[in-house]
């Protein structure tokens, strides 16, 4: 017997759309990471970012810092990314509960799992979906957090 539908599935958002979502952020996140390293570099903290070959793990922790705080703090006040606003999504959980502060933190570390994107490869669903219990869903679903059949 097929497993039952969830409330949820007709709105879950397709690859693409995920895809589009990750793009934009990244994209945000290294405008955003290049503007405060200048303006950082202008007020005289230039021996922090002078990269150099054996240093290049300094500007990956960087980053990864700027990703971490953006997909954190973005979901947890507006429940979404600017490259999820763009596109009209939005992340919910899949208890039928609106998100904690526990999913979002445990999405946002699952993010830096390695090899965590291959599970793209078996579901639309990302392991740091999986694992914190959430999906991405079209703005237009409107969850009923009293209904019992999450």
């Amino acid at each position: 017997m097929a497993p039952k539908a969830q409330v949820w599935d007709d709105y879950e958002v397709s690859l693409f759309t995920r895809f589009r979502n990750r793009g934009i952020d990244v994209l945000v996140v290294y405008f955003t990471t290049s503007i405060v390293v200048e303006y950082l570099k202008d007020k005289g903290y230039t021996a922090l970012f002078e990269f150099k070959e054996a240093d290049r793990w300094n500007y990956y922790i960087l980053i990864s810092s700027f990703l971490f705080i953006y997909y954190f703090l973005m979901e947890s006040i507006f429940g979404r990314t600017l490259g999820k606003l763009i596109t009209g999504t939005k992340v919910i959980s899949l208890k039928g509960k609106p998100l904690t502060f526990g999913s979002i933190l445990l999405r946002t570390f699952c993010r830096f799992i390695p090899f965590g994107a291959l599970a793209f490869l078996s579901s639309w669903r990302g392991l740091h979906d999986r694992l914190s219990k959430t999906a991405v869903v079209e703005t237009k679903f409107k969850p009923n957090f009293a209904e019992d059949n999450w």
